[in-house]
């Protein structure tokens, strides 16, 4: 009895192992990959293109993914906006998720601009009249609140 039971804690502790190495090797991609875009054959390894044999390891089984999916969400800097990413982020251990958050930058960091005291921002005539601002907010506001009830 206590023999299958130090194999079963030595079985956890290589799966935890490999889980740890796993979302360590994803948070050093660059910002403008999804952690979760992956390939057929392996969770880890990505294209810097688009291609079909990348899938979406967010949940479950890995999914197939369209070309223009890959090329407008999982391989542009908005992937945080992809209501699968938003649903994978959900089931994943908080340290594996703050790795996930500090992706590297794809590139060398620009120098900071130097710092200038706030100035009130006044709206362009355009935005002033047509009100979109606030429609798109809504329109943003119902999605999320979809994507949570879901």
């Amino acid at each position: 009895m206590f023999g299958r039971r130090q194999r079963a804690d030595q079985a956890e502790a290589a799966r935890e192992a490999e889980r740890r190495a796993l979302f360590e090797e994803l948070a050093k991609r660059p910002d403008t990959v999804c952690p979760f875009l992956g390939l057929a054959g392996s969770r880890a390894e990505y294209h810097q293109g688009v291609t079909r044999e990348h899938r979406c390891y967010a949940f479950g089984d890995p999914a197939d993914l369209s070309a223009e999916q890959q090329e407008k969400v999982c391989l542009q800097r908005g992937y945080g906006n992809c209501p699968r990413y938003l649903r994978g982020v959900l089931v994943i251990p908080t340290e594996e998720l703050e790795a996930l958050r500090r992706p590297m930058p794809a590139g060398p960091l620009p120098p900071l601009p130097p710092l200038r005291p706030a100035r009130p921002a006044t709206p362009s005539p355009e935005l002033a009249s047509s009100g979109s601002g606030g429609r798109r907010r809504g329109i943003i506001a119902a999605g999320l609140a979809i994507l949570l009830v879901a």
